[in-house]
């Protein structure tokens, strides 16, 4: 994630039960698009950095995404990583396409 928040190169994001470290959380000043995916039930590491990354990331990411799988621990069952799988290739697939996409403002005119 400390990458992420420097490197203008790295298009996406998908974290995977994590969250964020609070010295990058501090100086972090853009996120780029991001989805978060979290169990629910997780012990191992908590929900609740989940959120904050969330709460963090929300005001300086231009896509910003969730899935909290409510019956989902720190390792997903079968159908909890078909669903984070499919989920997060849809996320990827979008927003890399959208990165690649010129940008009309600054197309020049023939």
């Amino acid at each position: 994630m400390a990458h992420a928040a420097r490197d203008e190169r790295i298009a996406a994001v998908v974290e995977f039960a994590g969250g964020v470290d609070p010295v990058t959380a501090e100086i972090a000043t853009r996120w780029p698009p991001m989805l978060i995916i979290h169990g629910k039930l997780d012990r191992r590491v908590p929900v609740g950095y989940a959120e904050e990354l969330e709460q963090i990331a929300r005001p300086l990411s231009r896509r910003l995404e969730t899935l909290y799988l409510p019956q989902e621990g720190h390792v997903l069952s079968g159908p909890g990583v078909a669903e984070a799988l499919s989920r997060a290739t849809r996320f990827f697939a979008e927003t890399l396409r959208r990165a690649r996409e010129p940008d009309v403002a600054h197309k020049t005119r023939r």
